[in-house]
């Protein structure tokens, strides 16, 4: 499937009551509209006073940079149609505005196609623990320690690897799964230790410039983003590709870190609205941040490339990324002249002309790269970090594992375009006039005389036409994505009650989680109540794409929430706040002597089962409900909930325990059967009157009535009851409003 963009002022909507900007083209050409039918298809607006038109073949500016259409337009008018000339050389005017420039930017994209995927792929606590106290942009990046060339500079290799103040001079950057590994285990040391500036490290993270170059030696080391504890993966589809033209000309020049790194520093960018016809009405029209590259190209100092404070380029050429030698500012002189030559021909090749746009012919499309953009917790504020990746083609696997733990972040996935649109305009306007019998009249009241315009017809026109190429660059939105990293939830403990001989008030609970994992979408987490909102949102950003919430084990580590009520609860959330306590039996345990050396260390013992011993008061009924907790504290799904009752006589004790089941609230509807008739009277009691009256005056309505809820309630004209009859043979139903009135009559 696949979309048109067509530019809203070039989209008529209501052909009936059409608002048109070029009345010339309307008249010659067309603009895009829904058919009575439905279709979109060109539609030509004719005013029926035109004889006849030509246009004559385009003829190429080549003189200029950037290479023009011109071409000349002979208008005829109908005799039948206008008084005199003067009526002709007024439409005429209203018809081709000179001076004013006509945009052209219509084209078709491919629906986007999007894979994302959050992972965990293994589990270190520690560093987990390590992402809810430092900023996003201080955790691993996966890119940086990933890229081929993180060894090549200085800056690159304290970035990728955290370098602390204790590493040794030949010290490199990670390059294998062993290295990423030791870098993970290393992190808490290296962050603390870290050599450079944290503010700047934090900085210099914030725009990424990531080149794929298609050459046989690749950008990548090629360890799997599974080496990392947790990570985010994106792929994007797009149905139609663009034209690699621009792309190549842009690598083969070097040209590619300075576009890029223009359109993020391109602080004089147009939004372009679009029309999409195709799409429902209630999404409207696209708004579309456009950079026009050929300001670009002529504004843009090419010749020193300085990278900025905000900015991090994974460019093959790192040793000359920021080098300002002469040698290097001649050569980039030389690519910005070579880059130039290179679009001086797309444009002589790829350019439309004056019939081509008036025919609403799409404009072509060239792939420049993507853009991702991180937004932590919300996106109201700018970006926490945004990749520019210069690349042909669809986004593959894009990495993301600077990620805090349990944080939103919001991803929003661009595809920049390049739309090679055109504008033109009309000038040098000549009409025919009165008394002439060859030439025609300018608008500075100077006659010409044309050889291509027929001046046989009395009512003519004469126009030339410039049409100019009209190079942007878009960022087409592509994926909107919210995710949060969160584990898994347990699945709800096992409980086991018992008692002592010796222990008359005490009551055992032991607690243990089973074994096992759910990968059901259809089983959800049930909250306690309110106070969980957060947890099911985290739940519900954090599910995995097949399976939903998948429950676990895996960051389970023995710690159970036991709640209690003395009273039968009425709804779950009466447990809310009524938390017994937290039970979690870890143990710190000092091992035996290891080595030669003798040395001993600390470590923690995670017990996954655990035990209670709660104190009862006998013949009292209590209620019980328990849950587990993740390490990160993430709650199961609640248990049953257990009605237990310690029952004592003169020499022994034993418990009574048993699932509760909180009892339904019934709504009840009452009816009652009849044939063909059916009689509606107000009960005795409520025509009966409190006391006694002597004269009918509107006191007596209050007085009417000895039941507690009146259906005269002091007024006249009694409530309204609504009575529904429902046919036993048909179906078929009938609603009958029914009123009282107090009657004077009736006393």
């Amino acid at each position: 499937m696949s979309e048109i963009f067509i530019q809203e002022e070039n989209f008529i909507d209501d052909v009936d009551e059409p608002i048109i900007p070029d009345k010339l083209r309307a008249e010659l050409g067309g603009y895009y509209s829904v058919d009575s039918l439905g279709a979109l298809v060109p539609l030509r607006y004719e005013s029926n006073r035109i004889l006849s038109s030509s246009i004559s073949p385009a003829e190429r500016n080549d003189q200029l940079l950037f290479p023009t259409h011109n071409h000349v337009i002979n208008i005829y008018g109908k005799e039948s149609e206008f008084r005199d000339q003067i009526q002709w050389r007024e439409f005429v005017e209203q018809l081709c505005e000179t001076g004013k420039a006509y945009e052209s930017h219509s084209f078709i994209l491919g629906n986007y196609s999007v894979t994302k995927e959050l992972t965990v792929n293994h589990h270190e606590f520690e560093y987990e623990d390590n992402t809810k106290e430092y900023d996003t942009n201080l955790l691993l990046n996966y890119n940086l320690m990933n890229y081929r060339f993180n060894n090549e500079t200085e800056q690159l290799k304290k970035m990728s690897l955290i370098k602390s103040i204790y590493d040794g001079p030949n010290i490199t950057a990670p390059n294998s799964e062993d290295t990423f590994k030791q870098t993970l285990l290393e992190y808490p040391e290296r962050i603390q230790d870290y050599s450079g500036s944290i503010t700047s490290l934090d900085r210099k993270q914030r725009h990424i410039f990531d080149f794929q170059f298609s050459g046989i030696q690749s950008s990548k080391h090629g360890v799997p983003p599974e080496s990392m504890p947790f990570h985010f993966k994106a792929t994007v589809h797009c149905g139609i590709s663009a034209n690699s033209f621009l792309h190549t000309y842009m690598s083969r020049t070097n040209m590619s870190k300075f576009i890029m790194q223009s359109l993020k520093n391109n602080n004089i960018y147009r939004t372009l609205e679009y029309a999409d016809p195709t799409a429902p009405q209630s999404r409207g029209p696209q708004y579309i941040k456009s950079h026009d590259l050929i300001n670009i190209l002529i504004n843009y100092d090419f010749s020193n490339f300085k990278e900025g404070d905000d900015e991090l380029f994974l460019h093959q050429e790192q040793s000359e990324l920021n080098s300002n030698s002469s040698s290097n500012r001649f050569v980039n002189t030389m690519n910005r002249i070579k880059f130039l030559e290179d679009i001086r021909v797309l444009l002589k090749t790829k350019s439309k002309d004056y019939k081509e746009v008036i025919n609403c012919n799409t404009s072509e499309l060239f792939s420049v790269g993507w853009k991702v953009e991180k937004y932590y917790l919300n996106d109201q504020t700018i970006p926490v970090q945004t990749y520019h990746i210069c690349k042909h083609g669809d986004l593959n696997n894009f990495v993301d594992t600077q990620l805090k733990y349990g944080d939103v972040y919001i991803y929003k996935i661009t595809h920049l375009i390049a739309v090679l649109g055109n504008y033109y305009t009309y000038s040098d306007l000549h009409t025919s006039d009165d008394g002439l019998t060859e030439g025609l009249r300018g608008t500075d009241g100077v006659i010409r005389s044309y050889g291509d315009h027929d001046i046989s017809k009395k009512y003519g026109a004469r126009v030339k036409v410039s049409v100019a190429p009209s190079f942007y660059i878009m960022e087409i939105p592509a994926m909107n994505h919210n995710i949060i990293l969160n584990d898994r939830p347990t699945l709800p403990p096992e409980v086991v009650f018992y008692n002592e001989s010796n222990k008359r008030n005490n009551i055992n609970i032991l607690l243990k989680t089973p074994d096992g994992e759910v990968y059901n979408p259809d089983y959800q987490f049930q909250r306690i109540g309110p106070s969980d909102e957060a947890v099911e949102t985290r739940l519900a950003q954090s599910q995995d794409n097949l399976y939903g919430t998948i429950f676990s084990n895996e960051h389970f580590t023995g710690t159970y929430e036991i709640y209690r009520l003395g009273t039968p609860p009425k709804s779950i959330s009466d447990f809310e706040n009524n938390l017994l306590t937290l039970v979690d039996q870890q143990a710190d345990i000092l091992s035996r002597p290891m080595g030669s050396e003798g040395h001993r260390y600390n470590y923690t013992l995670e017990y996954p089962n655990a035990s209670y011993e709660d104190v009862v008061l006998p013949h009292k009924k209590y209620y019980y409900l328990f849950r587990t907790l993740t390490y990160h504290g993430t709650p199961s799904s609640h248990s049953h909930i257990y009605e237990l009752e310690l029952m004592e006589d003169s020499d022994e004790t034993k418990i009574v325990v048993k699932e509760y089941k909180i009892p339904e609230q019934k709504d009840y509807s009452y009816s009652k059967a009849c044939k063909r008739l059916m009689r509606i009277v107000p009960s005795y009691e409520q025509l009966l009157f409190k006391s006694e009256f002597s004269a009918f005056d509107s006191s007596i309505f209050a007085d009417i009535g000895t039941m507690p809820d009146s259906i005269f309630n002091g007024m006249p004209t009694g409530k309204v009851f609504k009575i529904r009859i429902t046919s036993k043979h048909t179906g078929k139903k009938m609603d009958i409003n029914l009123r009282f009135k107090i009657r004077k009559s009736n006393f």
